[in-house]
């Protein structure tokens, strides 16, 4: 059997690797060996029916004081399914490996505040706590598995600077183009250049979810330059207005009457549209 925990990944991101990975899977030679512990988004159910492996459903509880339960819960799952299984390898996406046995394990870091000192420390005094929890759980992790998973060469620099004792254990395989976006027509130089020649006013992407370490509060700065400079430049972002902080944010922007466009959560052929759409973009 082969383990696969993509239980914790709930963010845009992590999701997009996780429909990829699923999608591979189930296309390998491999198929039947997998076992997915995954979470109960709509289009990562339905990517496992279409990828025909076994899995088994851990719910996403949205009241904040159910999250502990769920956490302990999937620890649990690890324990009795490694426990009942001959489980050869094993594999977290997302950061922890904490409990559960196989004859390789390996895990997907891809938090960067586990590596990044610069960014903890501007975090406030909770959250700031929560983040050495998770430091503290990662070393854990750091004992157990054989290989760790980053998808940078700048988280990988980051990792050996924090853990250099690790070193050994770590493996950079970046994330590939998603296929939403290979199966788009070319948009050449020449189209580009062309259709910029004709403008009179210019929009700039800035395409993230709202977390604290994407810096989204420069933007409020940017955008009342442009305004004092009257540049033209309207700034397009992609925020739920229910994840934390997001709708203070656009309130904000909306208050000072600022170009910024929120074009709320989009899929990914909307967002390749939108790129096109932009004359730039902050990566």
């Amino acid at each position: 059997m082969i383990l696969v925990n993509i239980s914790n990944q709930i963010g845009a991101g992590p999701k997009n690797i996780s429909l990829n990975f699923i999608r591979a899977a189930g296309a390998s030679g491999m198929a039947k060996e997998f076992l997915f512990l995954a979470t109960d988004d709509p289009a990562i159910k339905d990517m496992l029916r279409q990828a025909g492996v076994r899995h088994k459903i851990v719910p996403i509880f949205k009241h904040k004081l159910l999250k502990p339960v769920r956490f302990f819960y999937i620890q649990l799952l690890l324990i009795l399914v490694t426990l009942t299984n001959r489980c050869e390898k094993a594999l977290a996406f997302g950061n922890f490996f904490l409990v559960g046995r196989a004859g390789r394990k390996g895990v997907l870091l891809h938090h960067p505040y586990i590596v990044d000192d610069v960014l903890l420390a501007r975090l406030p005094t909770v959250p700031r706590f929560l983040e050495h929890v998770k430091r503290a759980l990662f070393r854990w992790t750091l004992t157990r598995v054989d290989v760790v998973i980053v998808q940078s060469d700048y988280m990988k620099d980051m990792f050996q600077a924090k853990y250099p004792q690790y070193r050994r254990k770590l493996v950079v395989i970046s994330n590939p183009v998603s296929d939403n976006f290979k199966k788009l027509p070319t948009y050449t130089a020449v189209d580009r250049t062309a259709a910029f020649a004709e403008k009179t006013s210019y929009a700039l992407i800035y395409a993230s979810r709202f977390y604290p370490h994407k810096n989204h509060a420069f933007l409020l700065g940017l955008a009342r330059a442009f305004k004092a400079r009257k540049t033209p430049i309207e700034i397009v972002v992609t925020l739920d207005p229910q994840t934390p902080g997001a709708a203070d944010f656009l309130a904000a922007a909306e208050k000072e009457n600022l170009l910024i466009r929120n074009l709320g959560e989009v899929s990914q052929p909307e967002l390749a549209l939108a790129y096109r759409q932009a004359d730039a973009a902050i990566f």
